[in-house]
């Protein structure tokens, strides 16, 4: 086999600036990205199969994608993330086919964001913490970011308008996009969906979520799952907001496989006079879901009904666990005090515990519980931040990551944290005044970016 190895920055298409070059068959050309200017678009061609790999530089610092495989001659757009505002990034591209190998080197300057990034105190305590951060930092406006261990962001859009917010996103199964949840904050209006965006930015579709609120989810076959309200007229207490739990199915087609309404008993709670719904009251105020993949299941936190349940994809329930303030409950709770109240993020944790965050009175913990099923008891193995004396109504949530940490995210008091398996805080930030953290993900490295 003959190798021929070319190794050259490359010739200039660009007089103005080297963001294009092209080498034997290789072409690229760079770009930054129209939705958000820390993204870097790389248009690669190559006029032959073969393996391209493209490592971006800026001050003392590098990021690189994972390798791009080009199965047959065609054009491929990687987008490179990882680079914080207004950097010089020389980007170093690497490309082998079957007979040629192929170097070369482009030059280009990062954007700022149209909408300044808000700045975080953040405090690392241990030197090997690595990872990043995708959620939603409520403003005004909200915004959906990917932020780093140094509390750089490095990725940022707003997530809708000044008329619309959202609290959850979440990285595609496949982590090639991203999707966010948006409703009105005219709960009067009803405007729910659900956006997914290329990585760079780019809108790649919106699906009509009607009466969505909170949270959704993913599930490993595409069907996305979201919260939706569910009012009704009732005979003894007029209009009354339950909930219902709505499937969209990869084809598109929208179910309903669960509601409050025959499911649960109607009864006037503390916050039941609230008006947060104009539909009417708040009775179930239903604030989370999650997917166990293990057992093919979601979990429901209900503030205003104080209750957790955990159904199947049909809608049976399969457990309920109340809290303080509920009329259905099947659990007795160990040790007798450990019981929780206005619940938040239900989800299993990697050693199949229940993950929640609870405020009893003034006062929020995240806890973890082994459920006992035959016995019908939930023994309280952990808990965290009451010395805090947090209250946190809004959002929190608790999440075992892939590589071992705990992540507790302390909603609207604006305090986010890792933890290691001793559960001992090992990073942490915290978000200015008027700033706080709605849902986040914990990310070992960036979609695309990954070693």
């Amino acid at each position: 086999m003959l190798l021929i190895f070319i190794a050259c920055q490359g010739s200039k298409i660009e007089d103005s600036a080297n963001t294009a070059t092209q080498v034997g068959s290789l072409t690229a050309e760079a770009s930054i990205s129209e939705e958000i200017p820390t993204v870097v678009n790389l248009d690669l061609t190559l006029s032959e199969s073969g393996q391209i790999r493209v490592e971006a530089f800026f001050d003392d610092e590098s990021v690189q994608t994972k390798p791009v495989l080009l199965p047959s001659p065609g054009t491929v757009r990687v987008p490179i993330l990882g680079i914080p505002q207004q950097k010089d990034v020389e980007i170093e591209i690497s490309a082998q086919t079957d007979t040629n190998s192929y170097q070369s080197t482009l030059n280009i300057r990062t954007g700022s964001f149209p909408i300044s990034a808000p700045s975080m105190d953040v405090y690392p305590y241990r030197d090997d913490i690595s990872g990043y951060f995708l959620g939603t930092i409520f403003g005004p406006p909200e915004r959906l970011v990917i932020f780093d261990m140094q509390g750089r962001i490095l990725w940022q859009i707003q997530q809708f308008d000044d008329n619309h917010g959202g609290i959850d996103s979440r990285l595609s199964q496949d982590k090639k996009s991203i999707y966010f949840n948006r409703f009105s904050k005219d709960k009067n209006v009803d405007g729910g969906h659900i956006h997914e965006l290329a990585l760079d930015g780019t809108p790649i579709r919106q699906i009509e979520t009607p009466m969505a609120h909170h949270t959704f989810t993913e599930l490993p076959d595409g069907t996305l799952t979201y919260i939706a309200l569910d009012p009704r007229d009732t005979e003894m207490f007029g209009p009354v907001c339950g909930d219902k739990i709505v499937e969209i199915s990869p084809d598109g087609s929208q179910s309903t496989i669960f509601s409050t309404w025959g499911n649960l008993t109607l009864f006037e709670s503390e916050y039941f006079d609230s008006t947060f719904y104009p539909q009417g009251h708040d009775w179930t105020h239903t604030n989370f879901i999650s997917y166990n993949a293990e057992s093919e299941s979601y979990w429901l936190s209900m503030a205003s009904a104080d209750i957790v349940l955990e159904i199947d994809r049909n809608g049976s329930i399969l457990q309920t666990i109340g809290g303080h303030g509920s009329v259905d409950n099947e659990f007795q709770f160990q040790p007798g005090l450990s019981r929780f109240s206005y619940p938040h993020a239900p989800q299993m944790g990697e050693n199949d515990t229940l993950l929640l965050m609870s405020t009893v009175g003034d006062y929020s913990r995240a806890l973890e519980y082994v459920i006992r099923e035959d016995e019908k008891i939930l023994q309280k193995v952990w808990e965290h931040g009451s010395d805090y004396q947090y209250n946190v109504r809004h959002l929190g949530e608790i999440t075992d990551t892939q590589n071992g940490y705990r992540m507790v995210n302390w909603g609207s008091i604006g305090h986010l944290q890792l933890l290691d398996d001793s559960q001992h805080v090992v990073w942490e930030a915290k978000t200015p005044l008027g700033f706080w953290f709605a849902q986040f993900d914990y990310l070992p490295s960036l979609p695309g970016m990954e070693p």
